[in-house]
């Protein structure tokens, strides 16, 4: 039996890894999900209350992805009778009883080969110095340059809050909301954009869906603006709209249609003060 594990990321497949022993494929499989989703993942297994080391657990939250993501990781199974009846649906149909023998007896040998090669060049590494190292007293102290004040208002990541928070009603309402208030024709908030929220995932940096991360985010510059001084007010002369207002108390040109964008905006015209005004 051949074991096939894939990771789709946004619509892109990576190489297959084949595998003979199921419970390494199952392991890879969870290795992968821990590898891209962790935040995620961690999240859904304990608001689901199972283990994150378990098959079953991995599969059930793949599932779970949204569809839009187009992504995921998949898992397939491989027997000499379904190669040799060419079944379409299986990646290596048609590759004919003879070399899914080679291929299956193959997998070890070359992983072997590969942990040895490893172990040599760790081996070869350890009996000479890097080209590149100075030698002991070669080093000179760098002189220091002036200091850059930097001011505490500039934009830093913040962790997120317990897993638990993001599943309360009152969070859920929240949230439904904010995608009411600021979801446009592509379903996604003008000032936060999905490609900043997909980094965000892809650097670990959240484990939540795109609309619970735009609310998480509006709230934490809700907090930055008001430390910064800033305030919202709505407009006189547009109801129904609102302005920020900056330290010195100049509003805002741009009108934003809830208090909640306006907040938005009001830290992101902050964090671009504070870039201005490091360099």
């Amino acid at each position: 039996m051949l074991h096939i594990v894939q990771v789709v990321m946004w619509g892109v497949a990576e190489k297959p890894q084949l595998f003979v022993d199921e419970e390494k494929a199952g392991a890879a499989y969870i290795e992968c999900v821990g590898k891209y989703w962790a935040q995620r993942y961690s999240a859904y297994c304990e608001h689901h209350g199972v283990s994150g080391d378990s098959f079953a657990s991995a599969q059930a939250f793949v599932g779970s992805i949204d569809v839009s993501e187009k992504s995921g990781v998949n898992y397939w199974t491989l027997n000499e009778e379904e190669v040799v009846a060419g079944d379409s649906k299986n990646p290596l149909c048609g590759t004919g009883r003879e070399e899914f023998r080679h291929v299956a007896s193959g997998i070890e040998a070359v992983r072997t080969g590969l942990k040895r090669l490893l172990d040599d060049l760790s081996d070869l590494a350890g009996r000479f110095p890097r080209e590149d190292s100075s030698p002991v007293g070669a080093q000179t102290a760098a002189e220091p340059g002036p200091s850059v004040p930097v001011p505490s208002a500039v934009r830093k990541e913040e962790p997120e809050s317990d897993p638990a928070t993001y599943t309360t009603p009152e969070w859920k309402a929240f949230v439904g909301t904010i995608k009411r208030l600021g979801s446009g024709s592509r379903n996604e908030f003008y000032l936060l954009h999905r490609d900043d929220w997909r980094q965000d995932v892809y650097s670990n940096r959240t484990g939540l869906e795109y609309w619970d991360w735009v609310a998480d985010r509006i709230m934490k510059y809700k907090e930055r603006a008001e430390g910064g001084n800033y305030s919202v007010i709505q407009d006189q002369d547009s109801p129904g709209c609102y302005k920020f207002s900056n330290p010195e108390g100049i509003p805002s040109e741009d009108c934003c249609d809830s208090e909640w964008e306006a907040w938005c905006a009001a830290a992101l015209d902050l964090e671009s003060n504070c870039r201005d005004a490091a360099g």
